[in-house]
């Protein structure tokens, strides 16, 4: 594996621990693998992320300035959760 480049990092005790735990139960090798898993899975949750905000709420945006929604008023929304709510409750 290529040796990358090294960085000094101060972690707090609970972040610590819980690393040094990840590797003492093998899951990891070592704290540089659990590290590198671990910006792996921020980096792939942060453009999941970005990826739902450009197409989901883009479109849902975009949507609304056009005029192709409506839209509800914090009860309203309420109201239809609690009819939905019961009506999946009667159908189980």
């Amino acid at each position: 594996m290529d040796s990358g480049t090294r960085f000094e990092i101060d972690l707090p005790p609970d972040l610590a621990e819980a690393l040094r735990a990840l590797v003492e139960s093998g899951e990891y090798e070592d704290v540089n693998a659990a590290v590198c898993e671990a910006m792996r899975r921020l980096i792939e949750r942060d453009k999941a992320e970005e990826d739902w905000l450009r197409t989901t709420i883009a479109a849902r945006a975009e949507a609304l300035d056009e005029g192709r929604l409506g839209t509800k008023t914090p009860d309203e929304v309420r109201r239809s959760l609690a009819a939905r709510t019961e009506a999946r409750d009667r159908a189980a």
